[in-house]
């Protein structure tokens, strides 16, 4: 992690042949310690630089501590995050018996600073009537334990789950109304450990009932009134093919009255559209007729 504590630790007390042996004012020279961008190692060198740093060595002489000074604003420094390190003590150290420490290298490389991001798509659009979904997962990194239970949803089961690395894909069946899905955080783990950050949520209004069409006066009304007027009411918003609020325009032509018969006289009249309430209003330009039937009809297409 970017925030380890840097420790090089050892079996017993360690010395040089120095007058005073290691203290806290040469202790630094003893170690090397570089740091350099990640690359191949099998057929790169590196673009390695020096790390500044502080050291002192404890009292019984065993462990070497190193902290990175503060920055020149006084904040702490920590080290990069998906970073080569490379640390070196010299071949000088020894026991206090003579041997000299082997090894004298350590090498590691740092977790990313940031937590993989993850993003929750779909093509479909909201509202829809289309069920199943596919859901597109993408990490911005592979992960690991990820899997269907990593999801939050609502409104919906999941029919199917598959993928690996950063990109999956989840089938869910819809339930009637709102729909929610959205991964939290840490349900999908780096190579370093790290959990994802908590993913958009992703939210969809599903909607399988057509729209419900009611006519006033009713279908087989005896004994309407001659100064009725006739009102055609959508159940809910209505919108054209290309996604469009539906508006007069759209439905003239497509609203027919006939007198007598289905196939009878047409019949002329004022026709209104209130699109905030989705209610047509047909008004004739006389009373209607006594005893006549009348047959009222509409033909155009509309969608929720």
């Amino acid at each position: 992690a970017v925030d380890t504590d840097l420790i090089i630790a050892f079996s017993g007390p360690i010395t040089i042949e120095a007058d005073g042996g290691i203290t806290d004012e040469n202790v630094a020279s003893l170690i090397d310690f570089e740091s350099s961008p990640p690359y191949d190692r099998a057929q790169e060198q590196g673009d390695w630089e020096d790390v500044i740093f502080d050291a002192v060595i404890n009292a019984a002489a065993d462990t070497i501590i190193l902290t990175l000074p503060d920055d020149e604003d006084g904040n702490p420094t920590v080290l990069l995050g998906k970073t080569f390190y490379d640390m070196e003590i010299d071949d000088r150290i020894m026991d206090e018996a003579g041997n000299f420490i082997k090894p004298t290298h350590s090498f590691f490389h740092t977790a990313a600073a940031d937590a993989p991001t993850v993003e929750v798509s779909t093509e479909v659009e909201s509202p829809t009537n289309v069920s199943p979904i596919v859901v597109a997962i993408e990490f911005s990194e592979a992960v690991t334990a990820f899997d269907s239970d990593s999801l939050s949803l609502s409104g919906g089961e999941i029919e199917s789950f598959s993928g690996e690395e950063a990109s999956y894909s989840v089938s869910i069946t819809l339930s009637e109304g709102g729909v929610s899905v959205q991964v939290e955080g840490d349900k999908g783990f780096n190579e370093f450990d790290t959990g994802n950050a908590t993913s958009n949520k992703l939210v969809l209004i599903y909607d399988s009932m057509p729209p419900i069409v009611t006519f006033s006066p009713a279908d087989s009304t005896l004994d309407a009134s001659l100064a009725s007027k006739i009102y055609i009411t959508f159940s809910e918003p209505v919108f054209t093919v290309s996604g469009a609020p539906v508006t007069l325009s759209d439905l003239t032509g497509s609203v027919s009255v006939r007198k007598d018969s289905i196939d009878g006289e047409v019949q002329s009249f004022d026709m209104a559209y209130n699109d905030e309430a989705g209610v047509i209003k047909l008004t004739p330009p006389d009373s209607l007729v006594s005893a006549a039937d009348y047959y009222v009809a509409i033909t155009a297409e509309v969608y929720d």
